[in-house]
Order: structure tokens, then sequence, then C-alpha cells
């Protein structure tokens, strides 16, 4: 995939599940042709986002396990080429904890 064509993914579809009181299971279709995925969360809708992965993922697929019950978080995913460049956002997905 061509640095512009990644570029021009803006949405990557994903469903979030609330597994258990101690985490969330996020998943996505895989991008043809990225080499990971970053996965962002906000306390807000529309808020400040924040990277909770260290290093790109490999995978389609992220349990966050950094939650609390009771609260929603809100996510989006990036794609990310082999030199580094990230996608626009996804579109944003919430999961309360239960």
């Amino acid at each position: 995939m061509t640095i512009a064509a990644l570029l021009a993914v803006t949405m990557i579809c994903f469903a979030c599940a609330a597994r258990s009181a101690k985490e969330v299971k996020l998943t996505w279709d895989p991008v043809p042709g990225v080499v990971g995925y970053n996965v962002y969360r906000s306390a807000q809708p529309g808020g400040e986002y924040e990277r909770i992965n260290p290093a790109p993922l490999p995978q389609p697929r992220y349990v966050d396990t950094d939650v609390e019950p009771g609260k929603t978080y809100f996510y989006r995913v990036t794609a990310v080429n082999a030199v580094g460049i990230e996608s626009d956002y996804s579109e944003e997905r919430s999961r309360t904890v239960r």
C-alpha cells in the first residue's frame, strides 16, 4: 500500500465489547498492506484521545485492561504503514464497563 493510499484510509470499522468489569475487547476489520494499528482512548466523546498501546499492534484487536466499572470509554483506531505514517482516526466507538 502506498503512503497516499494509507492516508486515504479514514474509517476502520470496529466493535467494542465489555467482556467483564476489568476489560474491553476491541476488534476491527484488517486494512491490507499496513504493518500495524494504534488504539486511542478518551473519557469524553470527541475528547482528547491518548494512544493506549505502546507500539503498533500487528493484529486488528486489542484488550483494554486499564478500565473501571461504571465508566464509559471512547475509542478510535488508526492504521500504520511501514514507515510509521498513520491513517486518520476511525469512527469513534464507545463502551460502558459494567
